[in-house]
Parts: C-alpha cells; structure tokens; sequence
C-alpha cells in the first residue's frame, strides 16, 4: 500500500506547470488499473469458460453507421488489444463516425469493471 506522502510526491508532479497534466496522469492510472484487471485473463488457455461454444456467446464489439460495420469477437490477445486500442476511425472525411456496441454472454464482472474503467462509466 502506498502512504499518503508518497502520494503527494507523485501528486506534486502534476497539474498546470508540472511534468505531468491531469489528462496524461489520468491515462496513466486508467492503463495500469487496465492492466490490473486483465492480469491473468489473456494469453491463458483458461479462457474458454468466457469463450463458449465459440459462435453465440463471449464479447463481441461491433463498429457501425449507417454505411458500413466489423464484428470483432473479443477473446484472448484479441481482448487486450480492444482494451488498449482506439475504435476506429472513419474512412472518409464524409463519412458519420463510427458507433461501437459491446456484447457480453456470459456476464463476467471482471471484464464489466474493465469496459467501465475504459469508457470512463460510473
């Protein structure tokens, strides 16, 4: 556990004129707390009680508007490089940003704190 001085030295770091901004200091907590709750779930063969029969159940992201969509199943390193990835951008410049719809079955809590502390949901 970290002291409470050791906290204010690191906090002393950042803000307006310091070595880190709040946004970056933030970025920085959000990865490791990432990094924390997927230690242990990727790159394991223990995954195959979230995988399910492999068609109808795990998580799945699907990116969409109203011209186009991917479907990406989210398991394995394929889970690590959603949760540390951007959704992404449009093709074109005229063309409506992307819209992402995430699936989980079966519930898992773990993988829902990990979609709250990536999108920043309270």
């Amino acid at each position: 556990p970290m002291d409470v001085a050791a906290l204010a030295r690191i906090l002393d770091h950042v803000g307006d004129g310091a070595e880190l901004q709040l946004a970056e200091f933030e970025t920085i907590l959000s990865r490791l707390k990432l990094a924390q709750l997927l230690q242990g779930r990727v790159d394991t063969t223990d995954l195959r009680s979230f995988e399910g029969d492999g068609k109808n159940s795990g998580m799945v992201a699907i990116d969409y508007n109203a011209h186009t969509y991917s479907t990406l199943r989210l398991v394995g390193s394929e889970l690590r490089k959603y949760v540390f990835g951007h959704r992404p951008l449009p093709r074109g410049p005229g063309e409506a940003p992307l819209v992402r719809w995430v699936h989980m079955d079966p519930f898992d809590l773990t993988l829902l704190l990990t979609l709250m502390v990536k999108y920043s949901l309270h």
